[in-house]
């Protein structure tokens, strides 16, 4: 598996093949936005319920790399739910450190759920789809084969991810209604990107968020040029899996679509979730007000705080059949997080 390096400040405006080459050069050198902290990170100072959270990290063996897998739950509770969870990035950044993957999985974690996160190969070293997809999905299988350790089956596992992990993870949960593996019990995406062309924007409406985003990930051209590195040829632009608005949704399982307002990828969340209600699935669409792109991985913002609320009564409400009933959460849980200034 290839290195992990995180994402840097402020928009994607290199083309993508040149962030690439500087990726594979080891030429970048690390930044993190407003509202993202460094890594490591003892969370557990402003959010003490994680000090009863274990983790674990496994190598799954996969047909053409090992995927990294670490394992959240919190044994001195019955596990109540379970989730494979899927970090974005862009397919270029990320790893199971950055907030996105961990502080997200001890929150969960922390509310009785059982968490599996994954990491997954990158565009970089010619790495197109379905790469990734199929690292995923090597995840999910052994994910299914060992829920049974927390007492769950795997009809109670979900799948869910952000950015390019929920684009990823809604791939995945395609792939496995068409007979991949056994299909989850919801699915969760956040801010996701899910068509090979960013739907169009209202110009006037574009201008009006662009002008407030402090940090832009992704403007219009960046995301289609992105959209297309990803996918390698052509061909995969059509492709269902890569791109999951394409083709049928109709067997897709229950499906929340979390937004954010001061996003450019909004309009895909946005799209996304109308067509699977126009296809008979099961949706819920949060949107979250005066929130950027990444909410879930910047836990010390007001936007970090609501998108992991969202985000938990999702996963505890569609926990499929046969889960244990939900316990009362200790006094430290019924806390909000940490002070937000």
């Amino acid at each position: 598996m290839s290195q992990n390096p995180k994402r840097p400040a402020g928009p994607v405006s290199t083309p993508v093949h040149e962030v690439v080459a500087s990726l594979e050069a080891q030429q970048l050198a690390p930044a993190l936005p407003d509202g993202q902290v460094s890594d490591p990170v003892d969370w557990s100072r402003d959010f003490p319920r994680f000090r009863r959270v274990k983790d674990r990290e496994v190598s799954i063996p996969g047909t053409a790399a090992s995927v990294p897998c670490r394992i959240y739950n919190e044994p001195t509770r019955a596990a109540e739910a379970a989730i494979v969870w899927v970090h974005g990035g862009g397919y270029l950044f990320g790893d199971l450190e950055m907030p996105e993957a961990h502080w997200v999985s001890l929150e969960l974690a922390s509310r009785g759920a059982v968490v599996f996160s994954l990491d997954y190969r990158k565009m970089i070293e010619g790495q197109h789809f379905p790469a990734a997809s199929d690292d995923v999905l090597t995840g999910w299988n052994w994910a299914c084969q060992h829920v049974g350790q927390f007492g769950l089956s795997p009809e109670n596992l979900q799948i869910g991810g952000a950015s390019a992990g929920a684009n990823l993870a809604a791939g995945v949960a395609k792939r496995l209604t068409d007979g991949a593996g056994t299909p989850p019990a919801a699915l969760a995406c956040a801010y996701p990107f899910m068509h090979p062309e960013l739907p169009a924007w209202d110009g006037a409406e574009l201008e009006l968020v662009t002008e407030r985003i402090l940090d832009p990930y992704l403007l219009p051209a960046d995301s289609d040029e992105l959209y297309r590195y990803y996918a390698g040829t052509p061909e995969v632009m059509n492709d269902p899996f890569a791109f999951p608005a394409n083709g049928d949704l109709s067997k897709l399982p229950p499906t929340w679509v979390l937004t954010c307002e001061l996003d450019i990828l909004r309009t895909s969340g946005d799209a996304f979730a109308d067509a699977l209600k126009g296809n008979g699935v099961s949706v819920r669409l949060d949107k979250l007000a005066g929130v950027e792109h990444a909410a879930l991985n910047k836990p010390l913002t007001p936007g970090g705080q609501e998108a992991i609320q969202r985000l938990s009564e999702w996963v505890f409400e569609t926990r499929g059949p046969g889960c244990p009933p939900r316990n009362r959460l200790h006094a430290e849980d019924r806390k909000s997080g940490p002070a937000i200034h």
